[in-house]
């Protein structure tokens, strides 16, 4: 209703003629509405698919299901990212926001799969595969609209009819909105694994296992290794994407940090804090399943020290 509204708003103040205001209502509100269409289906499918095939898995298959839990997104979010770069209303530095949620949702369901794998050794092979597919992933949006842009400079001598959508491929407006993306997916996958990994080591911490080699200094060191190596990896990935968007693909990546840095940390946390509201039910069931059995309930009484009163 509110993407309807808006969509109203938009072509009253756009169009004249009432055929083409009831055409631009309408394509405003597809555009508006589209990632919260694709929100639906895809938290449907997590929470009473992946998520509980996930908890029944074994360990390996874990690790597969995490792996591939990006192709679930991968098509919705080229279509949202299309739809976002034709939005010619809001600023460019705002478009990105209609995209940030379905990334950061996917973002916080990857690592707390993640970060609840036993094995470190499959915890970090899950941190290379993850690195490389989110390193092709925004090399590959850049490149693709670099590709069309080459195309359509060389079929430009053939006429007018070749400037058919030239303004939707490397244009400062689609820059822009692809340096956004970047800054919003690496804040998102780095809010994601600390609070993943906190959780899951704050769980077991007050909920822990009958192992005497489980002291309580081991959860606080699971913590800093599995964030220290899981960062380490992301910063290497991260930093060979943002030297090629910069130097051979001009996407003014640090230039829009160091304006705007403010903007997306409130919207990167704001995006968190309510994907993290709707998904933590879900999955601390999936937590709770694995450490629960031979779990121990420690004596957190607080009448203990006033006892002699």
């Amino acid at each position: 209703m509110n993407c309807l509204i808006l969509g109203r708003e938009v072509a009253k103040n756009s169009e004249t003629e009432r055929s083409r205001k009831i055409k631009k209502t309408i394509k405003v509100s597809a555009m508006l509405a589209a990632q919260f269409a694709f929100g639906i289906s895809i938290t449907y499918y997590l929470v009473y698919k992946l998520i509980p095939l996930y908890g029944e898995a074994s360990q390996t298959n874990r690790a597969v299901i995490a792996g591939a839990l990006p192709l679930v997104t991968a098509i919705p979010k080229v279509i949202v990212r299309l739809a976002a770069q034709r939005i010619d209303f809001v600023h460019p530095g705002d478009s990105h926001v209609l995209l940030n949620v379905l990334y950061t949702a996917s973002a916080i369901v990857f690592r707390v799969m993640q970060a609840e794998l036993t094995s470190l050794q499959l915890f970090i092979l899950l941190s290379f595969a993850h690195g490389t597919v989110d390193l092709l992933e925004r090399l590959t949006i850049v490149v693709r609209d670099y590709l069309w842009y080459f195309i359509y400079k060389k079929l430009k001598r053939d006429g007018i009819e070749t400037i058919m959508a030239a303004d939707k491929f490397r244009t400062p407006r689609s820059m822009r909105f692809i340096a956004d993306m970047s800054i919003q997916m690496i804040l998102g996958e780095s809010t994601a694994l600390i609070a993943a990994v906190g959780f899951i080591q704050l769980y077991n911490f007050m909920y822990p296992a009958n192992n005497p080699s489980h002291t309580n200094i081991y959860f606080v060191m699971q913590f800093f290794i599995r964030v220290s190596i899981a960062i380490s990896i992301d910063f290497v990935f991260n930093s060979f994407s943002f030297w090629i968007q910069m130097s051979y693909l001009n996407v003014a990546i640090v230039r829009v940090w160091k304006k705007k840095w403010r903007k997306h940390m409130v919207v990167a946390f704001i995006l968190t804090a309510v994907t993290l509201c709707y998904y933590t039910t879900h999955l601390f069931s999936v937590v709770k399943a694995k450490n629960t059995p031979g779990a121990k309930t420690p004596d957190l009484s607080c009448t203990g020290p006033f006892a002699k009163f």
